[in-house]
């Protein structure tokens, strides 16, 4: 799952653990991820069912690396959670082109 490191990816991230799910999560705030990795062992998550690792989704190169390490801890993935998303605050025709192009 990507964005795991609050909100709404962290939410599922324990709802998802305390279904037996193992998790492979990522997000570009590794001190983020840590303390879902916690919330989630607070829930009752096996710390050994939680692969935690960094993946900026707005890099291929990170997205490769991403995909292979999720793959190592737990095999094949068979659900895949896309939840990263940059929020700016201001409309489109607001943001820089270098913005618009994180942001997709």
């Amino acid at each position: 799952m990507t964005g795991a490191g609050g909100g709404i990816g962290r939410l599922m991230a324990i709802r998802l653990g305390k279904l037996g799910c193992k998790l492979s999560l990522s997000d570009i705030n590794m001190s983020g991820l840590q303390e879902t990795k916690a919330e989630c062992e607070k829930a009752g998550v096996m710390s050994s069912s939680i692969a935690i690792f960094t993946c900026d989704v707005s890099k291929r190169e990170s997205i490769t690396a991403g995909a292979t390490v999720a793959r190592a801890a737990f095999g094949p993935v068979s659900i895949l959670i896309n939840n990263a998303g940059i929020v700016s605050g201001k409309t489109t025709m607001d943001l820089s082109d270098a913005m618009i192009e994180k942001t997709l």
